[in-house]
């Protein structure tokens, strides 16, 4: 017994034959290789069936009241009307020439105060666990009266807006100058993003772009809500202006299904059992310029939203505004 042991004990403890080690180390390589085959990738293919919904025109709004006393109007140099600081936002927002911080986050919110105040700067699209693209995109948030219980009404009814320049023969190569230069990643995520636009013509590739940035934000209303009180649906929705349009700003809104949500943020694909939702446009009139943000507001309240109960700020980024904001 004593031989047994110590002949034992002189061999090797129990190691595997060489030939037997590389077999193992080989299958647990192809093991890995297949893991990260397997791994979602973002794609072109990716994005054109992510963006390929259906948009319905949902008509127009009824156009604003109009103003109860004289207009005055402004110049060539600043065409914003001067006798009250709603009308001028609203002269500011329709005929915005630049993607300046200020046009976009003064004088629209201007026009939201005090249902709606600002939260983020910009929405970021997730897909397959990347960040693919920053949308240079206000996001503004539901405010709610003090004591009021509904907590998820904040995010429930948040909205973003989305100024697009296209006054050039290419749109594309006009907003990008305008992003923000921390908007602006040069990684292989981010330019197959932009090479993936530039295949389609002007009106399909804004069209693609709008869906894209409403998925965007109804990613961000899932990752606000509360986890446990998740709604079955989340109802995003984007006010878009056009600097070549001076007549209408546009609301696109779309309902999302929270496991639609999810699955992208982490796979890139949609739940094959769901319907792909429908976009819808509505058009909302710029004349008279001092009943668009009455009328502004009256679309983007939804009946069962509650009030603020604020008085209107003309500034909401000063005075009693800046007190409220978070």
């Amino acid at each position: 017994m004593a031989t047994m042991l110590s002949n034992l004990t002189s061999q090797s403890d129990f190691s595997l034959p060489t030939n037997m080690t590389t077999n193992v180390q080989g299958q647990q390589c192809q093991s890995e290789v297949v893991t990260k085959a397997r791994r979602p990738k973002v794609s072109m293919n990716m994005l054109d069936t992510l963006s390929d919904w259906p948009i319905r025109d949902a008509g127009v709004a009824s156009p604003g009241i109009e103003a109860d006393h004289e207009v005055v109007y402004g110049t060539k140099k600043n065409p914003g009307l001067r006798c009250c600081e709603l009308a001028y936002s609203s002269a500011i927002v329709r005929k915005c020439t630049n993607g300046s911080y200020v046009a976009k986050f003064c004088y629209f919110s201007t026009l939201t105060y005090p249902e709606y105040s600002h939260k983020y700067n910009r929405s970021v699209l997730y897909l397959a666990g990347k960040a693919v693209h920053e949308f240079d995109c206000f996001v503004f948030v539901k405010d709610i009266p003090e004591g009021s219980n509904d907590t998820c009404a904040k995010w429930k009814f948040a909205f973003g807006y989305l100024p697009i320049f296209d006054v050039d023969e290419n749109w594309r190569k006009e907003y990008l100058w305008m992003l923000p230069v921390q908007t602006v990643r040069r990684s292989s995520t981010w330019n197959l993003f932009w090479k993936w636009l530039e295949q389609f013509d002007e009106q399909e590739s804004k069209e693609r772009y709008i869906k894209l940035a409403l998925l965007s934000l109804a990613q961000l209303q899932y990752k606000k809500r509360d986890p446990d009180n998740r709604p079955f649906r989340y109802q995003a929705r984007l006010v878009v202006t056009f600097h070549s349009d001076n007549n209408f700003a546009y609301l696109y809104q779309a309902n999302f299904f929270w496991k639609d949500i999810s699955l992208l943020q982490r796979t890139g694909q949609p739940d094959p059992d769901s319907l792909w939702p429908e976009v819808q446009c509505r058009k909302i009139p710029f004349n008279p310029t001092h009943g668009f943000a009455d009328l502004l507001i009256e679309e983007l309240q939804p009946m069962k939203a509650p009030r603020a109960n604020k008085p209107r700020n003309p500034w909401p980024w000063s005075g009693e505004a800046s007190k409220t904001s978070e």
